[in-house]
């Protein structure tokens, strides 16, 4: 089995044996090598950038790939409207349900910081979008006259010592925070031991400063292949 995250910035290959996964590969979305599906095996994709879900479905027509959204997932949603809800954020919930049951939250750090929370009897209830952390960075400087790229790294300063500190410590402490507010937010509701689970490119490097987290980088991959196998009518 297939399973394919196309985003705006990445776009994520898993490769499953049954319910493991035996290899992911990753690339830039502008780069990836599209390769061809296994005759036979089943191929899901999960878009969030409508023109390259058409060239698959015309280059793979052969192979009958599913292209996942809302309207088909096993989760009821209460979003408004339903539709609306990305397709990876799905896949982030049917995981995360999975896993933990409800309530629960995903935290996917890419080119926009989506939170998506699920009650307690998995309905994916709604969540938040911020721009990601990349995004951030690269507003920043695309739209000031003096301020340059940096690495993002937490400084483990208290406060900027210099222009590139500053940056690090606004954009990367500062996306910490963010985080950690909007999942205060949330659990004030759902409950304060309400488990809480990172993907995303992102979270490579936010990970490490919200160690209270749980981090999985394949989460979204491991929806899609839940998904795809309540579709065709296979077990989890």
């Amino acid at each position: 089995m297939l399973v394919v995250i196309v985003g705006n910035t990445q776009t994520h290959f898993g490769f499953f044996d049954g319910s493991a996964l035996v290899r992911s590969e990753r690339y830039a979305t502008r780069e990836a090598p599209w390769p061809h599906p296994e005759p036979g095996g089943a191929t899901a994709i999960i878009s969030v950038v409508p023109g390259v879900s058409q060239v698959l479905l015309v280059a793979w027509e052969a192979e009958q790939p599913l292209l996942l959204a809302a309207d088909s997932s096993p989760l009821p949603i209460a979003y408004v409207p339903p539709t609306a809800l990305g397709a990876d954020r799905v896949a982030n919930a049917i995981a995360l349900h999975a896993r933990h049951g409800g309530p629960a939250i995903a935290v996917d750090l890419g080119t926009a910081t989506s939170i998506t929370a699920v009650g307690e009897d998995g309905t994916i209830l709604g969540g938040a979008i911020a721009p990601g952390l990349d995004t951030c960075h690269s507003a920043l400087v695309e739209r000031t006259a003096q301020l340059s790229s940096v690495e993002l790294v937490d400084p483990g300063v208290p406060w900027g010592r210099n222009t590139t500190e500053s940056i690090q410590l606004g954009l990367v402490a500062g996306h910490v925070g963010g985080v950690r507010h909007l999942v205060a937010r949330m659990r004030a509701t759902l409950g304060e031991e309400t488990p809480v689970v990172l993907t995303g490119g992102g979270a490579r490097v936010l990970a490490p400063l919200l160690p209270e987290f749980a981090y999985l980088p394949t989460l979204t991959l491991e929806g899609g292949r839940i998904w795809l196998e309540r579709l065709r009518g296979g077990s989890r």
